[in-house]
């Protein structure tokens, strides 16, 4: 952290903690999710973005003041979601080996770390961004994008709910609207900033809509199924 950063606004540092809040959550009904249907709930490369991300912003660049815990909150927790993606993860692709697999873990964590750090630098040197706002959005635009692709792969809701897309939307909502509104002192802002805020939130929004929508289509599937069986019991009786 360079000398001189300060804190932003009152009302920049609500929409940050308000942030933390809501993808603390998120990252709890994750794991839990992922341990009821013994599946990992968040996309392997998403996740390494994210371990990239936090661990930099909790150790070589972290924010100032009481805002300092809540990336290093986040990174213990999603060591707790990259557990059950090892855990689980080999099973979702029977084309490769354990060992294949857990490589590849490996190589895209370090990549992800080395690309984070370097674009890290570029937005602290052209924007003067030292809360990670750009390299956050940027994780977080990719996530949303991700967990799309990863709802679609899997044609189910297995390791995901309407509450997780939920908390996800909310957290970059309340991020998003304290950088645009109320950013920090001395950052740069630009039609990228806006562009990632609003790109996140949109695909954010779809994630949320598209397992409400699949919810909604699984219930009407098991009232339908059940009529008949009703309808059969009847005419027995």
């Amino acid at each position: 952290m360079s000398a001189g950063v300060m804190l932003g606004s009152a009302a920049f540092n609500v929409g940050i903690v308000l942030c933390g809040v809501f993808w603390t959550l998120a990252y709890v009904l994750i794991i839990r999710r992922a341990r009821a249907d013994g599946i990992y709930g968040m996309p392997v490369v998403a996740l390494c973005a994210n371990l990239s991300w936090e661990a930099i912003s909790s150790f070589i660049e972290p924010p100032p003041g009481f805002l300092r815990p809540i990336p290093f909150a986040w990174l213990v927790l999603d060591l707790v979601i990259a557990w059950q993606a090892l855990r689980y993860g080999p099973g979702q692709f029977p084309r490769i080996s354990a060992k294949v697999f857990y490589g590849l873990f490996g190589l895209t964590l370090l990549a992800a770390l080395a690309m984070t750090f370097q674009l890290n630098q570029v937005f602290i040197a052209y924007y003067h961004d030292h809360w990670g706002l750009y390299g956050g959005f940027a994780a977080a635009l990719m996530m949303a994008g991700l967990f799309l692709f990863m709802w679609y792969e899997r044609a189910s809701t297995a390791g995901q709910s309407v509450p997780i897309a939920v908390c996800m939307l909310l957290g970059n909502f309340c991020a998003g609207a304290a950088w645009l509104a109320y950013p920090p002192p001395g950052i740069v802002a630009s039609t990228f900033q806006e562009s990632l805020v609003a790109v996140t939130l949109a695909l954010n929004a779809l994630y949320v809509t598209v397992l409400w929508q699949h919810g909604r289509s699984d219930g009407h599937t098991r009232t339908a199924t059940s009529e008949p069986e009703m309808s059969h019991t009847n005419d027995e009786l």
